[in-house]
């Protein structure tokens, strides 16, 4: 186990190189909030509420 934990140590000192999510959790926060207006966006325009699903099981 020694060797993990030196590796996870190894890999905690190299976040200012780009590894892990540090600078970059903004990104995939603004990403994540345009994905969920996009997707509001587009259940308002096909009127999504008012879809119907029916599903035929083969008899």
């Amino acid at each position: 186990m020694p060797y993990l934990k030196q590796s996870l140590t190894r890999y905690a000192r190299q976040r200012d190189e780009g590894m892990g999510c540090g600078s970059s959790c903004l990104i995939h926060l603004v990403m994540l909030v345009m994905l969920v207006v996009a997707i509001i966006i587009w259940c308002i325009r096909n009127r999504a509420w008012e879809l119907v699903i029916t599903i035929i099981f083969p008899e």
